[in-house]
């Protein structure tokens, strides 16, 4: 699965991808897609989890598959810590 998500207010968005910890900044505009390959573990059923609160987006990956992501410009994020 391939899921794209956008900083469309007027300020950076923050995006934190967990167990890592690594977190980045996306600019106003632009976005972050991460994709989550079919993998066999999962918790409570779900092989990932998207949090949004007040202080940006955090993504937890669940599964035992690694998930990748990449910015607007297409760079890869180094997101496994």
């Amino acid at each position: 699965m391939r899921i794209r998500f956008t900083a469309d207010g007027p300020e950076p968005l923050s995006v934190t991808f967990e167990p890592s910890g690594m977190e980045y900044e996306i600019a106003s505009g632009a976005y972050v897609d991460v994709e989550w390959p079919a993998g066999d573990s999962t918790v409570n059923g779900l092989s990932a989890e998207v949090e949004h609160s007040s202080y940006g987006l955090r993504i937890v990956n669940h599964s035992d598959a690694i998930a990748r992501a990449w910015d607007s410009h297409g760079e890869e994020l180094m997101i496994l810590g």
